[in-house]
């Protein structure tokens, strides 16, 4: 924990004074709104929609997180009290406390919705650059530390760190995820491998994944503890079943990049098409790819989220805007 973390918080209530904004969405005449941010060049790279349906989300140049709220209620950005902190990742606990990852400031960041209020934590391994982050059922938080080698987890009762290091150091680990069973699943981005961290007993297996030099970075857990990911150079989404110990690999139609991945209530899986400005849809039963075009001109779409109405939201760091396509719209689209 930081030792000025009392200043922190007290420079976090000056800090977090916000800037609202009313907005409406902007029909882009695909069947998606666009919800311009505030700040201008704010790369909006990641975000997490909570359990009222506010979309959080981080302004990695702006050094702020943000929300838009539903309805018309609008944008609020906040600025993090460490300046400069290059925030890479963003998750919300089931306490509606945001939680995200700061990379320059190699720190992890605390804002309280309910008192508008920072904390800011530092990571033990110095320059560990922490990438994604998520919390658990039990509300603890786990990261990634891409140049550390590790697993980061962060206990928020005794506010603790504990690191888990990779076998190979240099594997640079990337997107995390947890399944139903409290494993943590994550990417080893360099070393082109799957790994998973059992938190019981601290042991790290790991998968090699079938071809060299996919760089995957991002990933999702489905509904049956499966895991997918996609190939960032070979243009496939690809999956890993842990009961079989198998990996299957999908050729995405028409090519691209899936930046990001989600999976619908139904089992469908949704990948960003980054520079293509297209949004990815993926049936594993009838193993049918749906590709739709979301943004008309440039864009580079980043993340992908749903929230429980089946909407879906995308960030879109070219237009700098949150996209939000309807779940009605998407069944539309889908062959029936």
């Amino acid at each position: 924990m930081r030792a000025a973390l009392l200043l922190g918080v007290a420079l976090g209530l000056l800090a977090a004074a916000p800037a609202q904004t009313q907005t409406q969405g902007i029909d882009l005449g695909t069947g998606a709104l666009s919800f311009k941010i505030p700040t201008d060049y704010a790369l909006p790279t990641r975000q997490a929609v909570d359990a009222q349906g506010v979309v959080w989300f981080i302004e990695s140049n702006a050094n702020k997180i943000g929300r838009l709220m539903p309805g018309e209620a609008g944008f609020e950005e906040f600025d993090i009290p460490t300046r400069q902190s290059f925030p890479t990742d963003i998750t919300v606990d089931a306490a509606g406390i945001v939680w995200f990852t700061e990379q320059d400031a190699n720190q992890l960041g605390r804002f309280d919705p309910a008192t508008r209020t920072f904390e800011e934590f530092d990571i033990p391994t110095i320059d560990s650059l922490p990438l994604r982050i998520q919390t658990d059922a039990t509300g603890n938080l786990w990261f990634s530390e891409f140049y550390g080698g590790k697993l980061g987890k962060f206990e928020p009762r005794s506010q603790t760190f504990k690191e888990y290091a990779l076998p190979d150091r240099t594997s640079r680990p990337s997107g995390i995820a947890i399944d139903a069973k409290g494993l943590i699943w994550f990417v080893e981005t360099k070393a082109d491998r799957l790994g998973r961290l059992d938190p019981e007993s601290g042991v790290i297996s790991e998968f090699d994944m079938p071809k060299r030099f996919l760089a995957a970075r991002d990933l999702t857990l489905d509904g049956a503890g499966r895991i997918w990911f996609s190939s960032r150079t070979g243009a496939s989404l690809m999956m890993f079943d842990p009961r079989e110990k198998k990996f299957r690999s999908h050729a995405i139609p028409g090519g691209g990049v899936a930046e990001d991945l989600a999976v619908q209530a139904d089992g469908k899986v949704l990948f960003a098409l980054g520079r293509a400005g297209k949004l990815g849809i993926f049936d594993p039963v009838g193993e049918h790819f749906l590709v739709t075009r979301i943004v008309l001109g440039e864009a580079r779409l980043t993340d992908v989220d749903v929230d429980r109405a089946g909407d879906v939201w995308l960030t879109d760091i070219k237009g700098n805007a949150l996209l939000k396509v309807g779940r009605q719209h998407l069944s539309r689209l889908w062959p029936h």
